[in-house]
């Protein structure tokens, strides 16, 4: 009679508690210091319902920090055996298949989270309702945003102790693994925009996808976090919400993919590799090429930051990052081998030349427009719209002024990329964002000198009366109940401070009649980005007078109530006069001010 196959061990997972006890007891204690202490100290300020909600739903987002750490420490100890050769074949000697030596353990960890995590949940309930708030749904929040983030650091976790037979490189990696991605997104952006002449900025799916692989990251971001609602008076908050739940299922789902590739590496691995950095012989190469790659980045952008002049000099940009390219190969190659006698192996040489020729054919490819990335502009009669450093623009004659400055540039590229090189402290940020009437979207970020032609070109565009009242004015058409008032602000004809209420009558004409025709005729409102030779061609100084203008609380033109949410747009405008705008003025002189 053959036996059943068994993939679960009872003794292996008593044993798993026992040696995780300090990691998950230290855990529990943490956080009823951190969450339930706080909501009983909450009690003396005589908070509402709504503040204890969002305390825990901030204890939700804490978790994601937290089960990171619990869930590196939980798979450290409990696959620990794998980082020494003598506890590695004593295991391997159990009567004990693998696959069920990886499932106890894994089942180990998963229970002790989830058994602490409830724990926390009931403390921090009963702390709730001792001062009379309880709040159930939230601590339900709490234990699965903890459990879906734990799941996916746990799972990594493993993996890494899988693929990594080392004890100390193993927490290690797992730390900048991390983080890695979205550095180095961020990284190669910065790089690569000395070597591909307006790639000023990573897409958004790209960033989002780098957030998301970075998980710790989306909490500093802001992607996730606890949004409220108050009611009409904005006394109370009516609505407390934890925004960006969605990322936790993105998490788990993660953490299952690695733990499922760690079962079938584990049935596999080769024991005798432990204490080894990469311990899956297939992956030694991956490794190598992936190190080798990220120190020519890393260490190559912090070299640069240290040489002077770096910043689009394209022939010491490439040296420094072949040098990064040296020692991330060589330290890996060490690392690998377990030596530091590796300069004498004519195969790692070879192989470095090859990182070499690979990392000088990309850059120079990107470099000299072999992938037309810097050349292409987009044919205005395809735009549906442009924005201009921000500014967005839809009429005809803008996007073709805009779509004519950007091929000027382009055709500027080297005389520019000189001028950079040889004044990099004396540039212009100029940014386009196409939206293209198929719904495709095309970003570019140029730098320019800020004493050439084209500098001036910019400013000229960028203060045109189009892109002023598309930057200033109010939007929507607007009737005098759109205006709930305003202020005039100032100095009366003896020098004294002086403020002046408007009515909405007043608040619409003086709008109207005009802040209105002073924009438009770019008598107010510029904005510049280059530094003129003298303050009398600088024309972006104003007088001492402000007008600002209270929208009514029913005014939300359609296009903001159908792309934006009640706690974004503003009610109020502010305007600096500047002393051309003659109309404005006037009116403020009229009504009292100093006009000089």
């Amino acid at each position: 009679m053959t036996s059943k196959t068994s993939y679960f061990e009872p003794a292996l997972f008593l044993r798993g508690l026992k040696k995780t006890f300090p990691v998950w007891l230290a855990y529990v204690v943490l956080w009823v210091l951190f969450l339930p202490l706080s909501i009983l100290n909450r009690a003396q300020w005589d908070p509402k319902a709504a503040d204890i909600r969002e305390l825990i739903l901030s204890g939700a987002i804490a978790s994601v920090i937290t089960t990171a750490v619990l869930a590196l420490a939980l798979a450290w100890v409990l696959f620990r055996f794998l980082f020494r050769t003598t506890t590695a074949y004593d295991i391997a000697a159990l009567p004990v298949r693998r696959e069920s030596l990886f499932l106890t353990n894994l089942l180990c960890g998963l229970a002790i989270a989830l058994g602490t995590h409830l724990l926390i949940a009931l403390i921090t309930y009963g702390a709730s309702a001792l001062i009379g708030l309880p709040n159930f749904g939230a601590c339900l929040q709490l234990v699965a945003a903890a459990m879906l983030a734990f799941l996916g650091f746990f799972g990594f976790a493993v993996l890494l102790c899988i693929v990594v037979g080392n004890a100390v490189a193993m927490p290690l990696i797992y730390i900048v693994l991390n983080f890695a991605v979205f550095v180095l997104v961020q990284i190669s952006a910065q790089l690569l925009s000395n070597f591909v002449y307006g790639l000023g900025s990573v897409s958004d799916t790209v960033l989002s996808l780098s957030l998301i692989l970075s998980p710790i990251l989306l909490v500093f971001s802001g992607n996730i976090q606890v949004i409220w609602g108050w009611n009409a008076d904005y006394t109370d908050k009516v609505r407390v919400e934890l925004g960006g739940f969605p990322y936790f299922y993105i998490f788990a789902a993660m953490g299952l993919v690695c733990a499922v590739l760690a079962f079938f590496l584990f049935r596999r691995r080769e024991m005798e590799r432990s204490g080894d950095v990469v311990a899956i012989r297939a992956l030694r190469p991956v490794f190598l090429c992936l190190f080798s790659l990220g120190c020519a980045l890393v260490i190559g952008y912090l070299l640069a930051m240290f040489v002077s002049n770096a910043d689009y000099n394209f022939p010491l940009m490439l040296a420094l990052q072949l040098a990064g390219a040296f020692l991330g190969y060589f330290a890996a190659q060490m690392m690998l081998q377990k030596t530091a006698r590796v300069f004498a192996s004519k195969r790692a040489w070879i192989g470095f030349a090859v990182l070499c020729l690979v990392l000088a054919g990309t850059f120079s490819a990107a470099r000299f427009g072999f992938f037309g990335y810097s050349q292409k502009v987009p044919d205005p009669r395809s735009v549906s719209s442009v924005s201009l450093r921000g500014t967005r623009v839809t009429e005809k004659d803008d996007i073709e002024a805009v779509v004519a400055l950007h091929q000027e540039i382009v055709d500027q590229q080297e005389t520019q990329l000189a001028l950079l090189q040889s004044e990099p402290y004396d540039n212009c940020y100029v940014t386009f964002d196409y939206e293209m009437q198929d719904g495709r979207t095309l970003r570019r970020s140029f730098n320019i000198n800020a004493g050439s032609e084209l500098a001036q070109q910019f400013d000229t565009l960028y203060n045109s009366p189009g892109f002023l009242l598309a930057r200033e004015a109010i939007p929507g058409e607007l009737e005098q109940s759109d205006f709930a008032g305003g202020v005039i602000q100032g100095y009366d004809k003896n020098g004294e401070s002086y403020y002046y209420n408007l009515s909405p009558k007043e608040a619409y004409e003086l709008y109207t009649t005009c802040i209105l025709p002073d924009l438009a005729d770019s008598s107010m409102g510029m904005r510049h980005y280059i530094n003129f030779p003298t303050m009398e061609t600088a024309e972006y100084s104003w007088v001492d007078i402000s007008v600002e203008l209270d929208m009514s609380d029913s005014w939300v033109p359609s296009d903001l109530r159908a792309s934006r949410t009640e706690e974004t747009y503003s009610l109020n405008y502010y305007y600096d006069l500047t002393p051309d705008a003659a109309r404005s003025l006037a009116y403020a002189e009229a009504h009292g001010f100093l006009v000089s």
